[in-house]
């Protein structure tokens, strides 16, 4: 399926102390799954872009949400959609007491990533989180 490129704001020019440990914690995890199987660099390179996506998309909602005033959400507090409107991030909170509407709202939903899920595997690297976020 053809997609049309997205018109997202830009990334933020300086990421904030938050961001720099998450990235730590990718490199990690990423380093670790280098070294457990012979899939190991592939499937490092798999988690980095999905885990470095999913940050770019709560810094850029958290670049609006800025301007409308609201509290900016935490990578572990923040689910990310990707449907067929584009990437939709969304308190966890407000997803839970809803999720049929936040999955209708981006449309034909190709994944849902939750970042207590990817936090979670990216500290303990256990299969269960690796399963909830898509890489299993």
């Amino acid at each position: 399926m053809h997609m049309p490129p997205l018109n997202l704001p830009p990334m933020p020019a300086a990421l904030g102390p938050g961001r720099q440990d998450f990235d730590a914690l990718i490199r990690r995890r990423a380093d670790a799954v280098t070294t457990e199987t012979p899939e190991g660099p592939a499937n490092a390179d798999l988690l980095e872009a999905l885990a470095h996506a999913f940050a770019d998309e709560v810094d850029r909602a958290n670049d609006a949400r800025q301007y409308l005033r609201q509290r900016p959400l935490d990578y572990v507090d923040a689910v990310v959609l990707t449907g067929q409107a584009g990437p939709l991030v969304v308190d966890a909170v407000e997803y839970d007491r809803a999720p049929t509407y936040w999955q209708t709202k981006a449309g034909q939903v190709d994944s849902i990533i939750r970042g207590r899920d990817l936090d979670a595997y990216l500290r303990t690297g256990e299969a269960r989180y690796a399963e909830a976020i898509g890489l299993q």
